[in-house]
């Protein structure tokens, strides 16, 4: 089974308890999604939005509850995913539902603002991750904003030992033990591929993007805003 199969496999089977599920594992998950829409400021109101890894469609309902007018895109590797999203979305019009992952997608037409919530921690090579900005960058049209919100890790394996404690006293403030340290934490440590601000900042840089900056961060998750010139 490939690391994509994997993946997508494990969205399909959380769908339906993701958003509860999410919140349990992810410490301010509403701040950083509400954040991701008040940071979407134009000088119009009927911009385009990409989002990447959509799951249900949370990010993209905060979104529209703040610019109702926006043209969205939401794409994800999951159908089921993409079903959900659909379905909580269904009250808001200029929405649409793509089942495809960022490598693979195609628009005839570029984006005001890019966001992924979550994802790009299943990346797997340094290479694959700047091709996948690269990919973004172009997406965007001139003076276009990506923002970000991921795991990350420190350089200093102290700190990141701290990142690790902390996040574990989260989750098992709504998960149990048995869950958290056999499966999350395992998997973390397995299956994800973090990278270091310093790092993700260079790769960027490397791509074209500018103005990087960390808008939000608790323990080891991060909302970063950078631009296209």
């Amino acid at each position: 089974m490939t690391k994509e199969t994997q993946v997508k496999q494990s969205y399909d089977e959380q769908s339906g308890r993701y958003d509860s599920f999410i919140r349990h594992l992810v410490p301010d998950y509403d701040i950083f999604n509400n954040l991701t829409a008040e940071l979407l400021s134009f000088n119009h109101d009927d911009f385009r939005v990409l989002d990447i890894g959509c799951g249900t469609g949370e990010t993209m309902f905060s979104i529209k509850n703040v610019f109702p007018k926006v043209h969205g895109m939401c794409i994800d590797i999951s159908e089921v995913m993409v079903d959900a999203a659909r379905e909580k979305l269904k009250k808001h019009s200029g929405i649409e539902f793509v089942c495809s992952d960022i490598v693979d997608f195609a628009s005839k037409d570029n984006f005001d603002a890019v966001v992924s919530i979550l994802v790009l921690h299943n990346i797997q090579t340094t290479d694959e991750r700047v091709s996948v900005y690269k990919k973004i960058y172009d997406l965007l049209v001139e003076g276009g904003i990506y923002i970000s919100v991921d795991i990350v890790k420190s350089d200093r394996p102290d700190v990141q030992a701290h990142y690790i404690r902390r996040w574990r006293q989260f989750m098992l403030t709504h998960i149990s033990e048995e869950e958290v340290d056999g499966k999350r934490l395992s998997l973390h440590a397995s299956k994800d591929k973090p990278v270091t601000p310093h790092a993700m900042e260079e790769m960027l840089d490397r791509v074209g993007f500018r103005g990087f900056e960390i808008m939000h961060k608790n323990m080891n998750f991060m909302l970063t805003v950078c631009y296209k010139p």
